[in-house]
């Protein structure tokens, strides 16, 4: 029976330590991966929802700036400016890698512009009809 010495006893803990802090490692790029995943789904769907035809047809800002340019672009710069998008990141590069597999709109050759993939049609006549606003409502029950 061999019984450890005092350093071999070190050596065996400092290497499970080393094998732990790996697997720790693993776990945490796992999350950082996981995270960024799921940002850059939502960054996605922001910039689809705001070039896409309902939101587009209502927002004047964004459609000045659209057609303000002669090709349809507008730079991303413009996006990074947005409140919602900064609470997403103020990083254009994000952005650019989010919308690339996008059915809605498309990268310039840069990577520094985006633009809707169809041209805006016309803006459907029963668009209010079909619209539900709403308000933020209050909770329910005695206050």
């Amino acid at each position: 029976m061999h019984r450890m010495t005092g350093m071999e006893t070190e050596t065996a803990r400092d290497k499970a330590m080393e094998e732990e802090s790996t697997e720790q490692k693993k776990e945490r790029e796992k999350k950082k991966r996981s995270r960024v995943k799921q940002v850059l789904a939502d960054i996605a769907k922001q910039v689809d929802f705001w070039f896409g035809d309902v939101n587009l047809h209502k927002d004047r800002f964004l459609r000045e700036q659209i057609e303000k340019s002669r090709d349809g672009y507008v730079d991303i710069s413009l996006l990074v400016s947005f409140n919602k998008m900064k609470k997403l990141t103020t990083d254009g590069k994000l952005i650019a890698r989010a919308v690339k597999s996008s059915s809605v709109v498309e990268l310039d050759l840069e990577g520094t512009r985006i633009r809707r993939r169809q041209p805006l049609g016309e803006r459907p006549k029963d668009v209010d009809s079909r619209t539900v606003y709403v308000v933020r409502l209050g909770l329910c029950g005695p206050q």
